[in-house]
C-alpha cells in the first residue's frame, strides 16, 4: 500500500480524509496544535520517502504521541498547584457556610423560645446576654461573614480561570497526537469496503503496527502481562490476537455498533466463539463503543454454552474499561475518543448474517440411555493459522414465530359429600365435645370478572365529581365512549404502532376519547390479544410531551398522581410546586389511594420520601395532609369558626413573629366548610383577607402551601385555571403543569375549570393551548379540553347473534383419583410420618401408603400439624431423607395446586436453557382462575413476576402467546356470540390459508381470549370455510414452539382428557421416560380428572396407563406412581385404612378452665381532653430541656388506644410524628418503656422479639417469656406484625438464632396451632398423653424431647392442666418436677413455662417478676418487658399473686430496685 509520489498530494489526501471528522473549532486547532501544515517542508520529506509504507507512518505517529505524552506531563505538573489551592478555598467557603449555618440557627432558636406562651420577656433578659446575644451584633457577624465567604468565593473563581488556562493548553498538547492518530487511520481505511478488502488481501502486515499499537496503548494499561501477536480484519471485525506467557490466549474483537443497534450481538458473539474455537484461543473480549440493550439474556446463554467449551466471552464497553486507566494517562484517555471514532466508519458495518445453533452441551444421562460420548476438545493453537476464517457452520432455515395459545378453562369437580364422623361416646354422659366457635372472616372484597373488566359498564348519568372541597358539582370534559369496543381499539391501536412509523392521529382518537376505566379495558385486552404492554409499545413509539400525556392518560388517576409525588421526589432537587398542587388539592378519600397506590409501586410510604425531601414547616404541612386526618363535617359551628378566625389573628398579625404550628393545626384538620367561614370571620376581625394575611407573615413554601388551601377552598377551579395560566403565559411554556394538570382534570372538573378561565383572562383554553402548543402534543390536549359528546362512531352499528353455549359445553363430571380420606386424623399420619424418616433408614413404603393416599387439602393439614408437634418442616425432610424421582414426586404432592405449578414454571426458567414444554403444558391448559392463583403463589415464593420471568427466557411471538395467558382473562360465560364466532373463523382463515405468510398475531388474538365455548363453535365454522381443521392449518402455518402452544390449546378445547393422556403418553414413549413430565401431569390432575384421563389413555393406545407405567417405571417412583393412579399400594406398607374410632371418656372443662387475662392497670381516661394532651406533649418536648415528668403523667395515664388517636392528633396539628420525637427527646430505661407504651400490645411482642434475636446473642429468655404465654390469636398477630415491621419472616429468624430441641419447640410454638379450648376435655387421651410423657421421661434411660415438646406445645391449656393431675397420679410427682430433673437448659426452661402458665399465668408472671428484681443487681429489661406489656391486661392480678407469695407488694419491690424518671413510670403503671 504505497503512497503517491507527489508529498503535497498525499498530504492533500490526508486532510481530505479527515474532512468532516473535525469540527471547525478542531480544524483550527489542528493546524495551530502542533501537526504539520502543507509548507512543512520536513513533513513533506517524510512522506515522499521511497515505497513509505505504514510502518513508517506508525513510527512518525509514535513520536508524536511521545511528544504529547511529555507535553501532557508538563502541563500536569502545573495544573496541581492548581488544585491544591482550589481545594484550600473550598474548605475555607465550607467553614466559614457551616459558622453562618450556626449563627442562624441559634437566632431561629432564640426567635423559637420568645414564641412561647406564659413567660414575660423580662425572664428572658435575665437570663443574660451570654444566653440571647444582642441581635445587632449577630447580624454583624453574619455580615462579616458574608464578605469573607464573597472573598474566597472570588479566589474561587480566579483559580478556576487559571485552571481552565492550564487545562486548555493539555487539550493543545494532545491534540496533535490525536489528529495524526485520526488522519493515518482515515487514510489506511480507503472510503469503501471493497477497497479496503483489497488492499488488505495485498498487504495485510501494514495494518498491524496501526491498530496494534493503538490496542496496546489502550489495553496494555491495565493488562501489562499481555503482547501483542498480530492485528488483522476477519469477516467484518478488527481481532486483535493476544499473547500471555509467549502463546495465544485472546482475542479483541471489535465491531461497528451499528451491529448491535441492529439486535446482532447474538451473531457477533458466536462469530468470536467460532474464532476462539478456530485459532484456539482460551478468551474473546467484545469491545463496544456504547452499552446496548441487545446484550440480552439470548447472547449470556449463548455465552454460557461457550464456558463449557473452556472459551470465556467477555463484553466490554469501552467507557467502562476507561474507568481502570490511571486518572492522569489523558492521552490514552483521548485515544478512546479516536478509537470510538474510528469504530464508527462505515467500512465496519457487517451484513445480516444468520447465526447457525450452536451444538448443544452433552444432555444429562438418564437411567435407561447410554452416556453419549463426550465431544473431543478442539485442539489449541499457539498462534492463529494464516486463514482468517474459521470453518463456515451450517446455515439454519428461518424459524416461523410461534403463536399465542390459551389455556382449557377446567370444569368444576364436583365436591363429594364429607364423610361422617361418629361421635365420641364418653363412658358417662354421650356429649360429644363441642365445636369451638371460630370468627367469621371478612370477606375480601369482591374481584371484578374477566368480562367486567374487559366490558366495563358505563354510567347510566355522565358521573359528577364532588368531594369535601367541591360546593357544586362538578364535571370532565372526557367522557364514557359508546359503543364501546375494547378489542377493536386494541387492534387499532396495535396497527397504529406496527411496522415503519406511527399513526399518532389513530392514538389520539382513541385514547384521547375514552374514559379512563375504558382506557384500562383496553390496555388489558391489548395484552391478551398481542402479549404486548400497551404502555411499553407507546413509549417506544411516542416521545416528548405527547408522550407524557399519553402515559399520563393510561394509568388510572391515584397512579397518576404518585407517579408524579414520586417524580417530584426523586433524584437531586424537589419539584415542590407539584407536591404543593397535588397534596393541598385532592380530597381525604383521594389521599388515601394515592398513599396505597404510593406504597404498592415504590415498596415505600409517601410520607417518608416528602419527609426525606422536604423540611421545617413546610414538611410539616406536607406530613399533616398526607395524614388525610381532614375533618369532613360539613356542617359549620360559627362559634368554633370565630374561635379560629381568632387564633389565627393570634398566632400572625397581632403577634410578633409568626406561631406556624397553629396556622399547620388550623389549615390541615378543620373542613372545608369550616375554613370558609373561619376566613370569612378573619376578614371581619383583622380587616383583611387571609390570603393578604398569609403574604404578610409567611414566606417560601409553606406559605406558598398554606395559600394554595385558601384558594382551593375558595375556588378550586378557579386555583387550576391559574395554574394554567401561568404555564404558558409569557415566554415558553411550562409543559409539566400543562400536561399534569390537563391529565388529571379532564374527566373531573375540567368543563368548570374552561369556565372560569374564559372568565378571569377573557380568552378560551382551547385559543391558549392552539398558541402556545403545536402537532400532535396540541392536538392531544385540545382532544382532552374540549367537550365530548361521548358518541363512537368508529364501531358500525351492527347486530351480534347471541345463542345459548350449551352445545358446546363440556358436561363431563370430572374425577380425580384421590379423594378425601375417611376419619381422617393429621397428627396420627404426622407421627407416622416422623417414625418412618426418623433414625437410621427411611420408610419409604409409609410415606407413600399416606401421602398418596390423601387430598391435597388433607397433606397441608399434615404439614402443618407436622410443624407443631414437632418444629419441622416435612418437605425439607423429605427431601433430605428421599432422592431422585421419588423425592421430586412426595414433594410436589406436598405442594398446594397453585404452589406446584409455580414451582414448575420457576424451574422451567430458571438457569441455562428452558423447558418449554413444561411452560406451554402449564400456562395453555390452565383456567383463569388457576393462573391467577398460580401468579399470586409466585410472587409469594420467589418475590418476582412470573410475566417477568417468562419474558425474560422466551421470544418473538411464543412470548406474546405466553404473555397473554398470563394475562389470564379468557372471555367467559354462557352464552356464544355467533356473529362474532364467524368473522373470528374467516379472519384466521384469511391470517393463515389465504395469506402469503402468516398472521400469528391473529391466531394469538383468537386463541388466547375466547372461551372455550366460543372456540369450540369456531372450529365447526372454520372446517366448513377451508375444508380443514384449523389444527392442521395451525401445522402447515406455524412451527416452533408457537406452534406447540397453539396446537395444546386447540387440543385442550377439544379435550382436555385426551390432551393429558397424549401428554403422559409421550413421556412414556421411545427409549428413556420423561419422569418430570410423567410426575408433573400424574400430581397436577390426581384430584381433577386422573380417572377420564386414564379412560381415554386405554381408548387411544389400547393399553392402561397402569401397565405403561409397571413397564416404563421402577422402584419407589413406580409405586408411588401407581399408588395415585391406581389406588394400588406398594409393597411392604398396609392398604390405608381408616383410623378406629376410640372409645373415649369426656369429663367437664369447666374445672381446669385456664384464666388468659383479668384488669389492668391502666385504664381508658374517661373525659380525657387528648387535643390538648398533644399540645402539651409539643409543648413538654419543645425547647431547651424536656418535662419528663409531663410527658409520663400523660402516657402511662392514657390507655394504649388513646396514646394511638393523641399520636394521630400530634402528626394533624404539628407535623411532626410523636414517636420519634419521644426517641430524640428521651433516653435510657425511660426511652425503653414510654416508645413501648406506644405501640399495641402485640406489635411491642413483635419489636422484644426483635431485639432478643438481633445481633450476636441471643435473648432466649425473652424469647421464652413471649411464645410460651402467648395464645394462638396474640402469636398469629405477632407473625404477621413482625413481618410488617420488618420485612422478614419471624420464624427463620428464629430457627436462626436458635438450635436443637429448644428451636424446634419454639417452631412448633409459633405455627399457632394449639388446639383450642373446649367445653369439655378428652379424659382418655389426657391419660393417654400423662402415660406418654412418664414413658419418655421419669421410665426410660434418657428422655425424649420430641414427645415432650409434642404434647406441650399442641394441646390445650385446659387439656394440659387435667392431664398434669393424671401424670401426678401415675409418677408420683408434679410435673414441673419431672421436667427439672429430666430436662436442662433453655428447653427446660421453655416447657416449665408452659407448665407454669397452665398452673397459673399470673403466678408465673409475678414470679418472673420476683427473679428480676432479687438479689444483686436488676434485669430492667425483663421487668420493663413485663410491667409495659401487662399492664392493660393483668396486671392488677399479677400484683395480686405477688404480695401473695412473696408478703411485699410489687410496688414496694420497684421503688426499691429503681431511680429517677424510670421509677416514676414504672409506678404509674403499677399504680395505675
Amino acid at each position: 500500500m504505497s503512497l503517491a509520489s507527489s508529498s503535497k498530494k498525499q498530504l492533500a489526501l490526508l486532510k481530505s480524509l479527515t474532512d468532516g471528522l473535525l469540527s471547525d473549532e478542531e480544524e483550527r486547532g489542528f493546524t495551530s496544535g502542533g501537526f504539520p501544515s502543507s509548507s512543512d517542508v520536513e513533513f513533506e520529506q517524510e512522506l515522499s520517502l521511497a515505497g513509505c509504507s505504514a510502518d513508517v507512518i506508525a513510527d512518525v505517529l509514535v513520536d508524536l504521541l511521545d511528544k504529547g505524552d511529555r507535553a501532557c506531563d508538563d502541563v500536569s505538573d502545573k495544573s496541581v498547584v492548581f488544585w491544591s489551592k482550589l481545594e484550600n478555598a473550598e474548605d475555607q467557603a465550607r467553614m466559614l457556610l457551616d459558622k453562618r449555618n450556626r449563627i442562624k440557627a441559634k437566632i431561629e432558636y432564640l426567635e423559637s423560645i420568645n414564641d412561647m406562651h406564659g413567660v414575660s420577656e423580662d425572664y428572658y433578659f435575665g437570663m443574660g446576654p451570654t444566653v440571647i446575644p444582642d441581635h445587632q451584633n449577630v447580624a454583624l457577624a453574619i455580615m462579616k461573614l458574608e464578605q469573607k465567604l464573597q472573598a474566597v468565593n472570588n479566589a474561587l473563581k480566579s483559580h478556576r480561570l487559571n485552571l481552565n488556562t492550564i487545562e486548555s493548553g493539555l487539550d493543545s498538547a494532545q491534540r496533535s497526537a490525536k489528529m495524526a492518530l485520526i488522519a493515518l487511520l482515515k487514510f489506511i481505511r480507503s472510503p469503501n469496503e471493497h477497497q479496503l478488502a483489497r488492499n488488505v488481501q495485498m498487504e495485510r502486515s501494514q495494518l498491524t503496527p496501526v491498530f496494534a499499537n493503538l490496542v496496546a496503548s489502550l489495553f496494555k494499561v491495565t493488562r501489562k502481562e499481555f503482547t501483542i501477536h498480530t492485528c488483522r480484519i476477519v469477516d467484518g471485525a478488527i481481532c486483535v490476537f493476544l499473547n500471555k506467557m509467549d502463546s495465544l490466549h485472546t482475542i479483541l474483537h471489535v465491531r461497528n455498533d451499528e451491529v448491535f443497534e441492529r439486535g446482532q450481538a447474538a451473531d457477533v458473539i458466536f462469530k468470536l466463539i467460532g474464532h476462539c474455537v478456530c485459532f484456539g484461543a482460551k478468551r474473546g473480549i467484545i469491545f463496544t463503543t456504547e452499552k446496548h440493550t441487545s446484550l440480552d439474556s439470548n447472547c449470556y446463554k449463548i455465552i454460557q454454552s461457550a464456558v463449557q467449551r473452556d472459551i470465556q466471552i467477555i463484553p466490554v464497553f469501552i467507557e467502562e474499561f476507561a474507568k481502570e486507566l490511571p486518572s492522569d494517562s489523558a492521552v490514552v484517555k483521548d485515544m478512546i475518543s479516536t478509537f470510538k471514532t474510528f469504530m464508527a466508519h462505515p467500512v465496519f458495518k457487517i451484513p445480516i448474517v444468520k447465526r447457525p445453533a450452536l451444538p448443544p452441551p452433552p444432555p444429562k444421562p438418564k437411567k435407561i440411555k447410554k452416556k453419549p460420548p463426550p465431544t473431543p476438545p478442539p485442539p489449541k493453537m499457539a498462534s492463529p493459522p494464516k486463514s482468517p476464517l474459521p470453518p463456515p457452520a451450517p446455515k439454519r432455515k428461518k424459524p416461523v414465530k410461534p403463536k399465542p395459545v390459551r389455556p382449557p378453562t377446567p370444569k368444576k369437580e364436583p365436591t363429594p359429600p364429607p364423610t361422617p364422623v361418629k361421635p365420641p361416646t364418653p363412658k358417662k354422659e354421650p356429649t360429644p365435645p363441642p365445636t369451638p366457635a371460630k370468627k367469621t372472616p371478612t370477606p375480601p372484597p369482591k374481584k371484578p370478572s374477566v368480562m367486567e373488566r374487559l366490558n366495563p359498564t358505563a354510567p347510566k348519568e355522565p358521573p359528577v365529581f364532588t368531594d369535601e372541597f367541591s360546593d357544586k358539582p362538578c364535571t370532565g370534559t372526557v367522557k364514557w365512549s359508546q359503543p364501546f369496543n375494547a378489542e377493536k381499539d386494541a387492534k387499532d391501536l396495535r396497527k397504529a404502532m406496527k411496522g415503519f412509523g406511527t399513526d399518532e392521529k389513530a392514538i389520539i382518537n382513541i385514547l384521547c376519547y375514552r374514559a379512563n376505566e375504558q382506557r384500562q379495558a383496553i390496555a388489558l385486552k391489548f395484552k391478551s390479544a398481542f402479549g404486548r404492554d400497551l404502555v411499553e409499545d407507546l413509549k417506544s413509539e411516542l416521545s416528548g410531551n405527547f408522550e407524557d400525556i399519553i402515559i399520563g392518560l393510561m394509568v388510572p388517576v391515584p397512579e397518576y398522581d404518585a407517579s408524579q409525588l414520586k417524580k417530584a421526589t426523586k433524584g437531586l432537587g424537589t419539584d415542590d410546586d407539584t407536591l404543593i398542587e397535588i397534596l393541598c388539592t385532592r380530597g381525604q378519600d383521594q389521599l388515601a389511594a394515592i398513599k396505597k397506590v404510593y406504597k404498592e409501586k415504590y415498596k415505600k410510604s409517601l410520607e417518608a420520601d416528602v419527609i426525606g425531601d422536604t423540611s421545617g414547616t413546610f414538611k410539616k404541612i406536607l406530613v399533616s395532609l398526607i395524614n388525610a386526618k381532614r375533618d369532613t363535617n360539613n356542617q359549620v359551628d360559627l362559634t368554633v369558626a370565630k374561635k379560629d378566625a381568632k387564633l389565627l389573628h393570634e398566632a400572625g398579625e397581632a403577634k410578633w413573629g409568626t406561631n406556624e404550628e397553629k396556622f399547620n393545626e388550623i389549615f390541615a384538620t378543620r373542613s372545608p366548610a369550616h375554613l370558609r367561614a373561619v376566613f370569612s370571620e378573619y376578614r371581619v376581625l383583622a380587616n383583611k383577607t387571609i390570603t393578604d394575611s398569609l403574604k404578610d407573615e409567611l414566606s417560601g413554601n409553606f406559605g406558598k402551601a398554606l395559600k394554595t388551601i385558601v384558594a382551593v377552598i375558595e375556588d378550586r377551579c378557579t386555583y387550576f385555571a391559574d395554574k394554567l395560566y401561568k404555564s404558558m403565559k409569557g415566554l415558553g411554556t411550562k409543559d409539566s403543569d400543562l400536561v399534569r394538570i390537563v391529565t388529571s382534570r379532564c374527566e373531573v372538573d375540567m368543563v368548570q375549570i374552561k369556565e372560569a378561565f374564559q372568565a378571569k383572562y377573557n380568552d378560551s383554553l382551547e385559543n391558549f393551548i392552539k398558541g402556545d402548543t403545536s402537532g400532535d402534543y396540541r392536538r392531544a390536549l385540545l382532544a382532552l379540553v374540549e367537550e365530548q359528546s361521548g358518541k363512537n362512531e368508529g364501531i358500525p352499528d351492527e347486530p351480534d347473534e347471541w345463542v345459548d353455549a350449551t352445545e358446546y359445553i363440556d358436561t363431563t363430571q370430572y374425577t380425580g383419583t384421590i379423594e378425601d380420606f375417611p376419619n381422617f386424623d393429621a397428627e396420627t399420619d404426622a407421627t407416622k410420618l416422623r417414625k418412618a424418616m426418623k433414625g437410621l433408614g427411611t420408610d419409604e413404603a409409609t410415606l407413600i401408603g399416606i401421602l398418596c393416599f390423601r387430598s391435597n387439602k388433607q397433606r397441608q393439614e399434615i404439614y402443618s400439624k407436622f410443624k407443631t408437634l414437632y418444629g419441622r418442616d416435612l418437605i425439607e425432610d423429605l427431601k433430605s431423607e428421599l432422592s431422585g424421582d421419588i423425592e421430586n414426586f412426595l414433594v410436589a404432592l406436598m405442594r398446594p395446586a397453585d404452589e406446584y405449578d409455580a414451582s414448575e414454571i420457576k424451574r422451567a426458567v430458571k438457569g441455562l436453557g428452558t423447558d418449554d414444554d413444561a411452560l406451554v403444558e402449564i400456562l395453555c391448559s390452565r383456567s383463569n382462575s388457576e393462573l391467577d392463583a398460580m401468579k399470586e403463589a409466585y410472587k409469594r415464593m420467589f418475590k418476582k413476576e412470573m410475566e417477568d420471568d417468562v419474558k425474560d427466557d422466551t421470544s418473538g411471538d411464543y412470548q406474546a402467546l405466553l404473555v397473554s395467558m398470563v394475562t389470564s382473562v379468557r372471555e367467559e360465560g354462557d352464552q356464544i356470540n355467533l356473529t362474532q364466532v364467524r368473522r373470528d373463523a374467516k379472519n384466521l382463515l384469511d391470517a393463515g390459508e389465504l395469506k402469503m405468510g402468516t398472521d400469528e398475531e391473529e391466531f394469538n388474538l383468537v386463541l388466547a381470549t375466547r372461551s372455550f365455548p366460543h372456540l369450540k363453535a369456531m372450529f365447526e365454522e372454520y372446517r366448513k370455510l377451508a375444508n380443514k381443521d384449523l389444527s392442521e392449518s395451525v401445522s402447515s402455518e406455524m412451527s416452533g414452539n408457537f406452534k406447540k402452544g397453539l396446537k395444546t390449546i386447540i387440543k385442550c378445547v377439544c379435550g382436555r382428557s385426551n390432551y393429558f393422556a397424549e401428554v403422559i403418553y409421550k413421556s412414556m414413549k421411545g427409549l428413556g421416560t420423561d419422569d418430570k413430565t410423567l410426575a408433573r401431569a400424574v400430581v397436577s390432575r390426581s384430584e381433577k380428572d386422573l380417572t377420564q384421563i386414564k379412560e381415554a389413555f386405554e381408548a387411544a393406545y389400547s393399553k392402561t396407563m397402569e401397565d405403561w407405567i409397571v413397564e416404563d417405571t421402577g422402584g419407589d417412583f413406580q409405586a408411588a406412581l401407581l399408588a395415585v393412579v391406581a389406588g394400588k399400594m406398594p409393597e411392604g406398607a398396609k392398604a390405608p385404612e381408616a383410623e378406629p374410632e376410640e372409645p373415649a371418656e369426656w369429663i367437664d372443662a369447666a374445672p381446669f378452665k385456664v384464666e388468659y387475662s383479668g384488669e389492668g392497670t391502666v385504664k381508658e381516661a374517661p373525659g380525657a381532653n387528648l387535643d390538648q394532651d398533644a399540645a402539651d406533649l409539643r409543648k413538654a418536648m419543645k425547647g431547651f430541656g424536656t418535662d419528663e415528668d409531663k410527658i409520663i403523667e400523660i402516657i402511662c395515664h392514657r390507655s394504649n388506644a388513646q396514646r394511638k388517636e393523641i399520636a394521630e392528633k400530634f402528626k394533624q396539628a404539628f407535623g411532626r410524628d410523636l414517636v420519634k420525637d419521644l426517641e430524640s427527646e428521651l433516653s435510657g430505661k425511660l426511652e425503653t418503656i414510654i416508645l413501648g407504651l406506644m405501640r399495641d400490645c402485640r406489635e411491642f411482642d413483635a419489636h422484644a422479639i426483635r431485639a432478643a434475636v438481633k445481633g450476636l446473642g441471643t435473648d432466649d429468655d425473652c424469647l421464652v417469656e413471649i411464645l410460651c404465654t402467648r395464645t394462638n390469636e396474640e402469636l398469629t398477630e405477632i407473625k404477621r406484625l413482625y413481618q410488617e415491621l420488618f420485612e422478614r419472616d419471624i420464624e427463620k429468624d428464629v430457627k436462626g438464632d436458635t438450635s436443637g430441641i429448644f428451636g424446634k419447640l419454639l417452631v412448633s410454638i409459633m405455627n399457632a396451632a394449639r388446639d383450642p379450648d373446649t367445653e369439655q376435655i378428652n379424659l382418655t387421651k389426657a391419660r393417654k398423653d400423662a402415660q406418654v410423657l412418664f414413658d419418655s421421661g421419669e421410665k426410660k434411660f434418657g428422655t425424649d424431647e420430641e414427645e415432650f415438646c409434642r404434647i406441650l406445645a399442641t394441646r390445650s391449656f385446659p387439656h394440659l392442666k387435667c392431664m398434669f393431675d393424671e401424670y401426678e397420679k401415675i409418677a408420683g410427682k408434679d410435673i414441673a418436677k419431672s421436667l427439672s430433673s429430666e430436662l436442662s437448659g433453655d428447653i427446660r426452661n421453655g416447657l416449665m413455662t408452659i407448665a407454669a402458665c397452665v398452673r397459673d399465668r399470673q403466678q408465673y408472671f409475678a414470679d418472673t417478676l420476683y427473679k428480676a428484681m432479687k438479689g444483686l443487681g436488676t434485669n430492667d429489661k425483663t421487668l420493663m418487658r413485663i410491667i409495659v406489656s401487662r399492664s392493660e391486661v393483668d396486671l392488677v392480678q399479677i400484683k395480686e399473686k405477688f404480695q401473695t407469695a412473696y408478703s411485699k407488694s410489687l410496688g414496694e419491690w420497684v421503688e426499691s430496685e429503681t431511680s429517677g424518671d424510670y421509677k416514676k413510670a414504672m409506678m404509674a403503671l403499677i399504680n395505675g
